[in-house]
């Protein structure tokens, strides 16, 4: 079975200062969703990545409501895949693209790149196009924690 990973967006300090032996708090939204909903506690494993390829494997040393204290115990870097796995994708009605992205992201893609031809009825423009970056965003990161 593998750990359970978390992004290290809320890692004090920064995930690339830590060393091995380094104690880290990991807080906000992950640290919240660590210690209250998935309850783990002193004396676990788990996962922090950076989403960049950097993973540290800590030790849970004490946990509160809202975040968790860590001793890193190991540290490694993984290189990216090759070659790169890029979706393109269209835009679609019916949440049918957000789908796309989810089950694409779940299988490890490494990137997505939307697509509307100049015949679509789906046109980002404007605040449209940064509010459906953000929820393709939000979609596949979502996507890439479940997996």
């Amino acid at each position: 079975m593998t750990l359970p990973v978390f992004l290290a967006e809320d890692l004090t300090p920064p995930l690339a200062s830590l060393s091995v032996g380094e104690s880290a708090t990991l807080g906000g939204a992950e640290g919240r969703h660590a210690a209250s909903v998935r309850r783990i506690g002193a004396g676990e494993w788990v996962d922090v990545v950076d989403g960049a390829g950097a993973r540290a494997t800590c030790e849970v040393s004490g946990s509160d409501k809202a975040s968790l204290s860590l001793v890193v115990r190991e540290l490694v870097r993984e290189d990216a895949s090759s070659p790169e796995v890029i979706l393109v994708q269209a835009l679609a009605k019916g949440g049918r693209d957000e789908a796309a992205v989810e089950i694409c992201t779940e299988i490890g893609i490494d990137r997505v790149i939307s697509w509307a031809s100049q015949r679509a009825i789906v046109q980002w423009r404007g605040p449209k196009a940064e509010k459906g970056r953000a929820k393709w965003e939000g979609v596949a990161r979502a996507a890439a924690k479940q997996s």
